[in-house]
């Protein structure tokens, strides 16, 4: 998960992700600082708990500032927009009169610097969003993406890539298949269509094949 100031959760004490390797748990805080704990079932459960209420923390506040974000961004880029489309074609009338000069080719470089600034904050702001829809997607689906997918059929993984497929069915016996860890490497897409797929054959409702997962054997205490 990205890092969300709205918290208030200093960056030094803000879990964005861990990896578990043999004996110890690798995490990553959000000021870029790695901390090593041991390798146990329960420390996990705690830095979970942590992600969960780091989480819960981002959709309950996130709400309220969407609004307010957007019609300043995209306010600001529409703006620039229009700035710049009519610069470029007062630059091009100039031009062909043969009346262009210093000052228009300043303003048509700060114009185009604009735009590159406006369209990287615009990225930023959509990478943003899709990781708050993917948040927000696991904490309100969680239960029904865990408890249905260990008795669902291959249908679940229908149109979900390869890599998120993999992923689940790598994971330990103990560990459940969705957690706000594991979805920071799956796609949003992944998600929504995992979830869409468990809610088709809830409803179909029809005598399925279970998959039968080729786990890793359970951890150790």
């Amino acid at each position: 998960m990205d890092y969300y100031k709205i918290t208030k959760i200093p960056k030094n004490k803000y879990i964005i992700s861990y990896e578990v390797k043999k004996d110890i748990i690798v995490m990553k805080l959000a000021n870029n600082e790695k901390y090593v704990v041991k390798n146990t079932i329960d420390n996990e459960n705690k830095i979970l708990e942590r992600m969960n209420k780091q989480a819960s923390l981002v959709v309950n506040n996130k709400k309220s500032k969407r609004v307010i974000e957007y019609i300043l961004i995209y306010g600001l880029g529409i703006t620039g927009i229009c700035i710049f489309g009519y610069q470029a074609f007062f630059n091009i009338n100039s031009l062909i009169n043969g009346l262009i000069s210093l000052r228009n080719i300043a303003f048509t470089i700060f114009s185009i610097i604009s735009m590159i600034y406006i369209t990287v904050v615009l990225n930023c702001i959509n990478k943003e969003d899709k990781d708050l829809k993917k948040i927000k997607l696991y904490c309100e689906a969680k239960e029904l993406l865990n408890n249905n997918l260990k008795k669902s059929s291959i249908n679940v993984f229908n149109k979900v890539s390869f890599r998120a497929v993999k992923q689940i069915s790598d994971r330990h016996m103990d560990e459940e298949p969705f957690t706000i860890n594991s979805i920071n490497k799956m796609s949003l897409r992944d998600l929504q269509t995992i979830k869409n797929n468990i809610e088709r054959a809830k409803e179909f409702d029809l005598d399925e094949d279970p998959i039968i997962y080729k786990t890793k054997t359970k951890r150790k205490n």
